[in-house]
């Protein structure tokens, strides 16, 4: 809850408490699942370092014990961390890992983010002909499958490719698709500040008019209070 609320020093300080418990109890599982949830943390926080040292003990454990599927995550964000230390080359590695383990644990939802990931860093690169089977096959996905974020973000990474190779206008009509389902994403997006809005008014609406009743009540006791002693002096 804290991690969601983006109070990061309280999330690492339970994380950190429920390590502690996991190492006692011998869970494995959950043990992978805080190292990654820690490396998350200190992602967002900038202190890159200590998230790969966290994603490190994840990745380490999950291979100690011959879980590949808990591999997955780790590798995904260790990539993400080198990309953001433009280490490309070194984050796709971690991706081509986390994606053969996707192949064969058949997580196909990861699969297309990662490959997705892959197609963005060629398209870094400069390398679009190496890009392009990665951005296309996830933009395929995301038209099947995706959610209307994914359908966004995948469409616009395969038009980088196809503008990359010179195939302009398959580029733009990628582009022009890839513009609906933002406009949508933005619209829905709206439309949900919109109704936070309005529950907000009628919250306040309701609290304002409690106050008045309150102020009211207050006033008519005091006034019978006044006519009670006006009452007895007389």
């Amino acid at each position: 809850a804290y991690d969601y609320a983006d109070m990061t020093k309280q999330a690492k300080s339970y994380y950190l408490k429920s390590v502690k418990i996991r190492e006692q109890l011998k869970d494995t599982v959950g043990l992978m699942n805080t190292y990654n949830n820690l490396g998350i943390v200190y992602k967002n926080t900038g202190q890159l370092d200590s998230a790969i040292f966290f994603y490190e003990r994840s990745l380490g454990l999950a291979t100690r014990t011959g879980m590949s599927r808990y591999k997955i995550n780790p590798l995904i964000n260790l990539g993400v961390v080198y990309r953001q230390l433009n280490n490309n080359r070194k984050a796709i590695s971690f991706y081509e890992q986390a994606k053969a383990i996707c192949i064969a644990e058949n997580k196909e939802g990861q699969l297309y983010t990662v490959n997705n990931n892959i197609g963005f860093l060629y398209n870094s690169l400069g390398e679009f002909s190496n890009a392009l089977p990665y951005t296309k096959g996830a933009a395929e996905f995301a038209l099947q499958k995706g959610t209307l974020e994914d359908m966004a973000e995948y469409l616009q990474n395969y038009a980088v490719s196809l503008n990359g190779l010179n195939r302009r206008r398959e580029a733009f009509d990628i582009l022009l698709k890839s513009k609906v389902y933002t406009d949508s994403l933005y619209d829905a997006e709206n439309a949900r500040q919109m109704a936070e809005l309005s529950a907000k008014y009628e919250d306040e609406k309701k609290a304002n008019q409690i106050e008045i009743l309150n102020q009211e009540t207050a006033i008519q006791k005091l006034q019978l209070r006044q006519r009670t002693i006006l009452f007895i002096s007389a």
